[in-house]
């Protein structure tokens, strides 16, 4: 039986580290796009880490609900449910603040880590709610 949970744990591991490795190379890809001065192919390539690493959590998040029994996929869909739409509208209010004059410094592509970190209090009051 132990053997078994480790094996359906292992997508959920690989996920937050993925999660974790994503939020870093946002931060330090788009610190390098702004101060360092690269070739074209360095920052096309550099550009595109981040983009990559999002690709592999979305196939650890499809593996990793896929192998969590029918409460713990229902908890994470309503989580996802609940932060993809505060996503969307933490991007929009960015983007009607600069629209009215305000915040100006400030892009959608800043809020990106926000919005993945959104995720984590929908989590936690799924948790809450089935508990």
């Amino acid at each position: 039986m132990e053997h078994a949970r480790s094996v359906t744990r292992r997508p959920v591991r690989w996920l937050y580290l993925t999660g974790c490795l994503t939020l870093v190379s946002v931060i330090v890809v788009s610190w390098a796009l702004e101060h360092a001065s690269l070739q074209p192919p360095a920052r096309l390539a550099l550009a595109l880490v981040p983009v990559a690493l999002w690709a592999g959590a979305i196939a650890f998040v499809v593996l990793a609900l896929r192998s969590l029994d029918e409460l713990q996929r229902r908890i994470q869909l309503e989580a996802l449910a609940i932060a993809f739409p505060s996503a969307m509208l933490l991007g929009m209010l960015v983007e009607y603040l600069q629209k009215a004059g305000f915040a100006r410094d400030l892009a959608v592509g800043d809020v990106w880590p926000v919005m993945f970190l959104l995720y984590v209090p929908a989590l936690l009051f799924a948790h809450w709610r089935y508990r």
